[in-house]
């Protein structure tokens, strides 16, 4: 699992190592989270439900978090 963020926006990925191909996704900037007028923190939310529906829809059942260079 993997996370960007900005200051205006967010996005998360779920990415297979072995193949390199990014198995779910979601980001602040799509359509259906976009129109929703919240605040940061909010949408962060939005974003982790989004994609964790999205990893259940593809059976994924545990990912591991990449912290990369950040510290959270």
């Amino acid at each position: 699992m993997q996370i960007y963020k900005s200051l205006k926006n967010i996005s998360a990925q779920i990415i297979d190592d072995k193949t390199m191909k990014t198995l779910a996704s979601a980001s602040s900037t799509e359509k259906d989270v976009k129109t929703k007028k919240t605040k940061k923190i909010e949408t962060s939310t939005i974003i982790g439900e989004l994609l964790a529906k999205r990893a259940k829809d593809k059976k994924i059942e545990k990912v591991y978090f990449d912290r990369g260079a950040n510290r959270y």
